[in-house]
C-alpha cells in the first residue's frame, strides 16, 4: 500500500472517530433535553391537575351560592324553594320560554344572587315568586314556588295579596317607575303599613314607623312631606327599600337595584342592604 493510500486511510480513520464521537455528543444533549421536557410536561401536568380541582371547588361554592345547596338532613330549613319554575309569554308574534325549568333553594337569613345577562330571565323569576307576571301575556307553564312550605302558585290571590308586601317584599330596578310623583315619600312609606296592619297600629304609631324607616336607610324622617322630584337617584332607591322593609318582611327580592345609580351611590346602596339585612335578619 502506498504512502498516500495510508494517509488517506488515516484521516478517514480519524474523519470517522471525531464524526461519532459528534453524533454521540449529540444524542446525549437530545436525550438530557427530552428528559427535561419530560419532567417539565409532567411538573406543568401535575399544576393543570391542582389548577383544574381549585377551580371545580370555586365552581362548586359559586353554583351553590347561585343555585343554593342541595337539601339534606343537616341543610337549613329553607324558607324559599322554587322546583322546575318555567315561565313563558304569549304575544301576538311569538310564544317565548322566559325561564326553563329553574330550581333553587334559599334558607333563612341567607342571602342569593342570582346572575344572567340581560334578557336571561331574572326578573321574571322574582315577578313569579311575587305574583306579578302580566296578566294574559305572562304565565307558568309547569314548576312549584314554595314559602314557609306553602305552594304560591296554589294560592288565591287574596292570600298572595297579604303575603306581598308584608312577608316578601321587591326593590325594583328604575325607582323613577315606583314611587307616586304626587304623594309625599312618607304617604308611600306608611301606605305599605296601612295595607298590613294586622296588629292594629294606630296612625301616630305609624307615623313612628315611618320615621324610623327613613331613619334606618339614611333620611332624615324631616323630609317625609317631600315629594320623589325633590330627592337625587340614589335617595329615591333609598325611600323604595324603606318602603319595601316597612313591614320588616322575611324575604327582600332585589331586581337590579343599582343599574340606574352610578358607582359610588351603588356601593352606597350595597353596603346598606347588607347592613339592613343584618340587622333585620331579612334573607
Amino acid at each position: 500500500m502506498s504512502k498516500g493510500k495510508k494517509r488517506e486511510g488515516g484521516i478517514l480513520s480519524q474523519f470517522k472517530k471525531e464524526v461519532g464521537a459528534e453524533f454521540q455528543k449529540a444524542k446525549s444533549d437530545i436525550s438530557a433535553d427530552l428528559q427535561d421536557a419530560k419532567n417539565d410536561l409532567k411538573d406543568n401536568i401535575s399544576e393543570m391537575k391542582s389548577d383544574l380541582l381549585t377551580a371545580k371547588s370555586a365552581m362548586s361554592d359559586a353554583f351553590s351560592r347561585i343555585f343554593g345547596t342541595p337539601v339534606t338532613e343537616d341543610s337549613p330549613e329553607l324558607l324559599l324553594e322554587i322546583r322546575n319554575l318555567s315561565v313563558k309569554y304569549r304575544t301576538d308574534e311569538a310564544l317565548i320560554h322566559a325561564i326553563n325549568d329553574v330550581s333553587i333553594g334559599l334558607a333563612k337569613g341567607e342571602t342569593l344572587g342570582v346572575l344572567g345577562e340581560t334578557g336571561a330571565g331574572k326578573t321574571t323569576l322574582a315577578l313569579s315568586i311575587m305574583g306579578l307576571l302580566p296578566d294574559q301575556i305572562g304565565e307558568v307553564d309547569h314548576g312549584e314556588i314554595f314559602f314557609e312550605g306553602n305552594d304560591l302558585l296554589c294560592l288565591p290571590d287574596s292570600a298572595i295579596r297579604k303575603i306581598r308586601g308584608e312577608k316578601i317584599s321587591m326593590v325594583f330596578q328604575d325607582p323613577m317607575a315606583s314611587l307616586n310623583p304626587l304623594w309625599p315619600i312618607g304617604r308611600q312609606i306608611a301606605e305599605a303599613l296601612m295595607l298590613h296592619n294586622n296588629e292594629g297600629k294606630t296612625t301616630n304609631e305609624m307615623e313612628a314607623i315611618v320615621d324610623d324607616m327613613l331613619r334606618l336607610v339614611g333620611i332624615p324622617p324631616e323630609r317625609k312631606k317631600e315629594y320623589p322630584h325633590q330627592f337625587s337617584g340614589g335617595m329615591k332607591q333609598r325611600v323604595v327599600i324603606a318602603i319595601a322593609l316597612a313591614c320588616t318582611p322575611k324575604m327582600l327580592i332585589a331586581d337590579e337595584p343599582t343599574t340606574a345609580l352610578d358607582v359610588t351611590i351603588q356601593a352606597q346602596v350595597l353596603s346598606m342592604m347588607q347592613d339592613l339585612k343584618e340587622r333585620l335578619g331579612t334573607s
